[in-house]
C-alpha cells in the first residue's frame, strides 16, 4: 500500500508494527515515552523522538506517527487539516473539544538517566545522586565522593550519561 502512495499512520505503540517493515529506517518517528527505550533497542535504525506528539516523515510526508495514547487526536486533526482543510480541522476540534498538545510530551516524561554505560565510578555517583539530588552543591559532593579530578569526573559523567552533571541534577530535580 505504501509503494502505491498510501499514507501510513501509527498511534502510541503502533509504530512497532510499522517499524518491522523497514520503512522507518533512517527516518524520524515518535512512540509512547514508556516504550521508547525498548523501541530504540529493537529498532536502532529509526530516529525516535518520544518527547514529540506528532512526527511526519519521508519525502512526501507519508509516514505519520503520534506518541502517547491520547495524541492520536493530534494525528486526526493533522490528517483532517491535510485532506479537508484547516477550517474543517478547527471545527472538528471545537465540536469534539479536542486540543493540540502544543507543549509536546516532555512535561509527562519522568527523567531516567542513562545507567547502562559501564562506568562503575559514574554509576556509583548516579546511585548516590538518586537519593541526594536535593542537597546543596550535589555536583561538588559527587566529585568529592568519586576521588576523581573535577575535569575528569565531569568529562566521564557527560560521556557516560549524555548530560553534564549539573544538567543531570536539574533534570532529576524537575
Amino acid at each position: 500500500m505504501h509503494a502505491r502512495g498510501a499514507v501510513l499512520c501509527s498511534a502510541c505503540s503502533g509504530i512497532f508494527l510499522l517499524a518491522e517493515t523497514g520503512l522507518f529506517d533512517g527516518k524520524d518517528a515518535t512512540v509512547h515515552f514508556g516504550y521508547a527505550r525498548t523501541f530504540a533497542t529493537t529498532y536502532p535504525a529509526v530516529l525516535i523522538h518520544p518527547e514529540r506528539v506528532l512526527v511526519i516523515s519521508d519525502l512526501h510526508e507519508e509516514l505519520v506517527s503520534s506518541g502517547a495514547s491520547t495524541t492520536w487526536h493530534d494525528m486526526v486533526l493533522y490528517l483532517t487539516a491535510r485532506y479537508a482543510g484547516v477550517t474543517t480541522a478547527q471545527e472538528v476540534a471545537r465540536l469534539f473539544a479536542l486540543q493540540w498538545h502544543q507543549d509536546g510530551l516532555t512535561p509527562y516524561i519522568v527523567f531516567e538517566g542513562k545507567s547502562d554505560h559501564g562506568d562503575a565510578e559514574i554509576q556509583s555517583a548516579q546511585q548516590w545522586l538518586s537519593d541526594h539530588f536535593s542537597v546543596a552543591n550535589p555536583v561538588e559532593e559527587m566529585i568529592k565522593r568519586s576521588r576523581l579530578a573535577e575535569r575528569t569526573f565531569k568529562r566521564r559523567f557527560a560521556n557516560a550519561t549524555g548530560h553534564p552533571p549539573i544538567v543531570y541534577v536539574q533534570r532529576l530535580r524537575i
